[in-house]
Parts: C-alpha cells; structure tokens; sequence
C-alpha cells in the first residue's frame, strides 16, 4: 500500500510531498486513477479512453489505446473506500465501506454518501476554506474538502500541489515556486499572469540569456581583423524537468543567424541552458598589432559576459534541453558549468558561405593569409559545457553543427589579460 496514507505521508518532507505530487507516477493512463493508502483508496477522475488505436490481442489491449483528459477537476476524489476503522465498525458499518464524494461548483466536498445515497458526512466553510466545525457532521473522517485538496489535520493548512495554502490565515503560506529565481520583482500573483513565454503551459519557465560579446575596442581594429565584430554566446536554462515539474515543452523560435554587419550586438546560437543569474564578468584580450614601417602597438578587447531575464525573443533559433533533473542536481550541475562558463576564454564567430568543420578555439576562426588556418566555426562553448556535467549535445545542429569536445589550442597572438 503506499502514497494517501495519512501516517506516511505526514512523514514526509514538504520538498517530497512536492516531487510526489508533480510525479509522472500519479499520471495514469485509465479512467480512474487509483492510489491505495495503509487502510483507505481513493478513486480519482483522470483520463478517459475514447478510441482503442489499433487491433491487438486482449492482453496487451491497455497499452493501445488514446486517452483525453475529459474533467476540469483532474485528479479529484470520487470515491473512497475504507478498509479498517474501528469508530465506522461501532456505528454499524460493514468493511470494507465506499463513500461518495459530492462537490459543490468550487471542487470543495460537501458531503459523503454511502453506496444508498444516504447522507453521512457533511461540510461546511469560511469564504476562504476554514471548516466550520459547528455546520461540518458525521462519523466519517477523511482529508480531502476545501475545494477538493487534501487537509494537514495538524498545521490545518492545504496541500496545493506546489505550496500550501492557510485557510485561517486566507492565503498561501509561500510564494508560487514558479516564481524561483527571478530577479525583477514579480508579485506573489504572478500566477494569473502566466505564460509570457508563450511556450509553457505550466507557467514553470523562465529564459536566462547570458549574452558574449566584443566592446571597449579601439579605432580599427574591427576592420583589421575581419568577422571580429560578430562573436557571441549566449545560453538559457528553465527549472522544471519531469521530476520536479511540468514536462518541458520544446519550443522552436525562429532562425537566428552570426550577420557580419550585426556590429558588436549579441544574436542567438542553439541555447545551453544554465542557472538564471544576475552576475556579469568581462576579460579584456591584447594583442601587439606591428606596423609596416617597424615597431607597432598594442590593441585591447574588452569581452563584456551578462546573464539577465526576458520574457522573449524573436530571433532565437532552437533551444537545446541538456540540463535536466531535480534541484539538487541542477545545482550541481550549475557549479561545474559556471566555472566552464566564467573560465571560456575564446567567443566564436559564424562564416558566412565557409564550411564548418573545424573549432574556432583560441583564434575565433579569422583565416590570415600565409598561416595555413581556415575559417571556421562551431558549438565549442555549448558542446564543451554539455561535456563537463555528462549531456549529450550530439542533436545541437543548425548553423553551428560543431564536432566532438575540443582541443583548445591557444593562440600566442591574443593574450587574456586582467580587467583593470
């Protein structure tokens, strides 16, 4: 028996109770639902098959078939079935017993009936979900009433899936966890104003963009060294995954490109996604540019990385899902990948018309006559940090289709040095 027992599941963490709720494990493909607890089930309203999709034998028949969600009120009791309870077997109750849930237009439960109609429990509330013990009757005892959530007989709070909720206090006990992570102030309601994405009907994510790019440079250089002005990075993340969260749901937004007249303004790659953050950091590169008539100088290039939240993009091409699991992991993840991140010390650049099979490493893939290196350019950044956390990015394809994990070769030209 496991998951609606009442002794169980007061035994676990809220974080548990949350990775339990959004499981893909309660996600049943009958019409009704069914999870057992230590002396009571419960019969939920789920799925409903309309069409078996094709011929197969009877055994394999469940495994066949098309479902729909068919209720507004997903996952809510119907029924409940009482297996062992000693105050029920004194009033007269043969067990196992099954009652009935009735609802009013909220989802909240008004009253239990057995299998003859009979009225045997009833319920009463406040405006804002606290019981009212003086208009709530009957022998029967079970969790499930304000508008169909489960009841915390201890704290007296409900269980909301994500947060709790205080019908004493009329109001949730925290902010919507969909909220994590941003930095701009959104209000606790921000649930009724979901979906600036346009992406994610869960309202769960979020688009971190960290933008790469070139600026502080002096007078000529970007003509002296060609396609300089159109290196950057940039890379996302959303906390959510199949086990914390909504599945993600993959998005396509339209073909972006590296234009060689996009001056030194950062445009989207295929997305790494990495933890939403406020900071930024910027490594200056030198390089001793000599001149005809002898001697020569030294010119600066002062490489700007940010991280901020936006709601959209439209010059995005597809996002590449490589960062997944639960918080703790993501976390871990994020720590290797930020040292990569802050520690990637060469931008790439897209040739316009030039194949594609080489890194840019260290040279950013400027051909210069007589060296014997060809233009090129791929995913190094975003194929690298997949590398460090163990994720495939063998499916980031488009204009940077890239190759294996780099050999980083420097190039002795261009020396990283301190920002002043």
């Amino acid at each position: 028996m496991t998951t609606i027992s009442t002794n169980s599941r007061q035994a676990k963490t809220l974080k548990s109770r949350l990775k339990l709720a959004k499981s893909k494990k309660l996600k049943r493909s009958s019409r009704m639902a069914k999870a057992v607890g230590m002396n009571k089930s419960f019969r939920r309203d789920s799925e409903k098959t309309i069409k078996i999709n094709v011929q197969v034998p009877s055994k394999s028949a469940l495994k066949d078939f098309r479902t729909v969600q068919y209720t507004p009120a997903l996952d809510s009791n119907i029924s409940m079935t009482v297996f062992d309870d000693a105050t029920l077997q004194a009033s007269g109750y043969q067990l196992p017993a099954t009652f009935y849930y009735n609802s009013d237009e909220r989802m909240s439960v008004r009253n239990l009936t057995d299998s003859s109609a009979a009225v045997v429990q009833s319920y009463d509330y406040t405006a804002y979900g606290d019981k009212v013990d003086s208009l709530t009757s009957g022998a029967v005892t079970q969790r499930y009433t304000y508008t169909g959530r489960e009841l915390n007989e201890t704290s007296g709070d409900y269980y909301f899936r994500y947060r709790m909720y205080g019908a004493q206090l009329g109001g949730f006990l925290s902010r919507d966890p969909y909220l994590d992570g941003y930095q701009d102030g959104l209000s606790a309601y921000h649930g009724y104003f979901a979906q600036w994405l346009g992406t994610d009907p869960g309202g769960l994510d979020f688009i971190a963009v960290g933008t790469r790019r070139l600026e502080g440079f002096e007078d000529g250089l970007a003509g002296w060294v060609p396609g300089l002005n159109h290196m950057s990075i940039e890379y996302y993340q959303e906390p959510c995954d199949d086990e914390t969260g909504p599945d993600l749901i993959p998005s396509e937004y339209q073909e972006g490109h590296h234009f060689t007249d996009a001056g030194f303004d950062a445009v989207m790659i295929d997305a790494f996604e990495l933890l939403n953050d406020s900071e930024s950091f910027q490594r200056t590169y030198r390089r001793y540019r000599p001149k005809p008539r002898g001697g020569g100088e030294w010119v600066e290039v002062t490489e700007a990385v940010s991280i901020s939240v936006i709601r959209r993009q439209s010059t995005a091409t597809r996002r590449v899902v490589i960062l997944t699991g639960d918080d703790d992991e993501v976390e871990e993840d994020w720590r290797l990948v930020e040292n990569f991140a802050t520690n990637y010390l060469f931008a790439e650049q897209h040739p316009i018309g030039r194949t594609l099979t080489n890194w840019s490493q260290s040279w950013y893939g400027i051909p210069i006559v007589g060296a014997g290196r060809p233009p090129n350019n791929s995913n190094t950044f975003i194929r690298g940090a997949a590398q460090i956390i163990g994720r495939n990015a063998d499916n980031i394809g488009g204009l940077h289709p890239g190759n294996d994990f780099p050999d980083i070769v420097e190039d002795p030209g261009w020396t990283p040095t301190p920002v002043p």
